[in-house]
């Protein structure tokens, strides 16, 4: 076995001998006993033993690798799935320098709907809380969660304070006086009409709007057949505000469904990876990921590493997922991602239409 210059540590080869034909995860330590680099396989003895062949056919970076290895460890699995679930886990704990990996060196807002208080808030956080709540995200964009919170507090009048309610009555802030909330504190609104707003807001979270377009055109229509101009104006205001929120977010299908289409580009060492989220059948955010120690890589093996690593942060993974080019066992990384998000995954490759043309 010729490796051109390269030489097998003696304890590895007697190591090499010992590895079962087994799936499971690999990890590739340095001197230091640091963690280089985790890997999965169907075969361990067969992956792992690959490293160690034909040295000089390796791509640069893969025999950098393999020069710095100075141990390796195993863990046998009952199955692919489980190898796949552990490999995510260890690459997102230990960030191995030789693997792909996202640079997320932002954290991206969600929406949170406080379910778990007895009047619950509407906020957007970066870090997410503790406790029975309602969660939307996450979103990669900054500037549409903020038009998105501003539209919901013009439309409903839920307390943006973070005081606990109790029986006792408060004096009103200054947003219960402009009619941006009904009063909890002072107990002006009951309990049941109070989450009939929350039921109505993660409605709308949900990405169903036209509903609540079409309400307010009746409501506003009849506050002026009784000649109550005034209230039937703020209520136009607020259809107003609902529409140009709905002209931000482009159609770009009739079907009303959420989807994910994601894309890589490569440039000599560089690698970015874009995600288009589609909720409702309308875009509503867009956003780059840079992908680290990716050279001379694979299409196919940046998509994985970017679903792995994405989708196992993620608070809501969508049915659909469309990818730019086809990954080998895409069938095993959609029952992976049926068992994070609880309901059927597809991943596919647009071929024609609307969706190849996203």
């Amino acid at each position: 076995m010729d490796n051109h210059g390269f030489e097998v540590k003696e304890h590895i080869k007697e190591q090499l001998k010992t590895l079962p034909n087994q799936p499971g995860i690999y990890i590739m330590k340095d001197l230091k006993g640091e963690i280089i680099y985790v890997g999965k396989s169907k075969n361990l003895k067969n992956r792992v033993s690959s490293y160690f062949r034909g040295f000089k056919s390796h791509m640069p970076k893969v025999q950098t690798m393999v020069i710095n290895i100075a141990e390796f460890e195993y863990i046998i699995t009952d199955n692919e799935m489980e190898a796949l679930i552990l490999e995510a886990n260890l690459i997102k704990k230990n960030l191995p320098r030789f693997n792909i990996l996202l640079k997320d060196d932002k954290m991206y807002p969600y929406i949170v709907v406080t379910t778990g208080e007895r009047f619950p808030r509407v906020y957007m956080t970066r870090q997410l809380p503790k406790g029975n709540h309602k969660i939307f995200g996450p979103y990669t964009s900054v500037e549409q969660v903020k038009i998105t919170l501003e539209v919901i507090q013009t439309l409903f009048p839920l307390r943006e304070c973070s005081k606990k309610i109790t029986d006792k009555v408060e004096r009103p802030c200054l947003n219960y006086h402009i009619g941006r909330c009904a009063g909890a504190c002072n107990h002006m609104i009951s309990d049941e009409d109070y989450n009939k707003y929350v039921i109505q807001i993660i409605r709308f979270l949900n990405g169903d709007k036209d509903w609540l377009i079409k309400s307010l055109q009746e409501s506003m229509m009849e506050k002026a057949q009784n000649m109550a101009f005034e209230e039937a104006a703020v209520i136009r205001d607020k259809i107003q505000a609902l529409k140009a929120l709905n002209e931000k977010q482009k159609a770009i299908q009739t079907g009303g469904k959420n989807q994910d289409y994601i894309a890589t580009y490569s440039f000599e060492d560089r690698a970015c990876v874009m995600l288009f989220q589609v909720r409702n059948g309308k875009i509503e955010g867009r956003e780059s990921f840079n992908l680290v120690n990716a050279e001379a890589t694979e299409t196919s093996e940046l998509l994985v590493s970017f679903l792995t690593q994405y989708y196992s942060g993620s608070e809501v993974i969508p049915p659909e997922i469309y990818l730019s080019e086809e990954v080998e066992n895409v069938g095993l990384y959609a029952d992976w991602l049926f068992r994070l998000s609880g309901h059927k995954v597809v991943i596919s490759v647009p071929q024609k239409g609307e969706k190849k043309r996203t």
